[in-house]
């Protein structure tokens, strides 16, 4: 998650479609949801993965990417986080 300057919503969207590719071709990739909220100017992503290992993985490849396209542009720090996921049991 990061915090933006107001009005950057276009240029996000335009950097989320060039990473989804790259992501795509990553091993355990299984699909990424993209967020914003346009009050607080926050974007992020939500990315799901088949191992916590591949969630690691991808992250470390990703994340030079996206500081080379965020660099100067973001409101303090990118925060990255992994997480395990529980899908509840009906």
């Amino acid at each position: 998650m990061f915090t933006m300057p107001p009005g950057k919503r276009t240029e996000m969207e335009q950097l989320a479609d060039r990473m989804l590719p790259m992501m795509k071709q990553m091993p355990g990739y299984v699909s990424i949801t993209f967020l914003v909220n346009e009050e607080t100017n926050e974007y992020g992503g939500i990315a799901l993965w088949e191992t916590k290992e591949n969630a690691k993985s991808a992250m470390k490849q990703t994340a030079p990417r996206m500081d080379e396209a965020l660099a100067g542009l973001t409101i303090g720090p990118i925060r990255r986080d992994v997480y395990e996921v529980y899908e509840p049991q009906a």
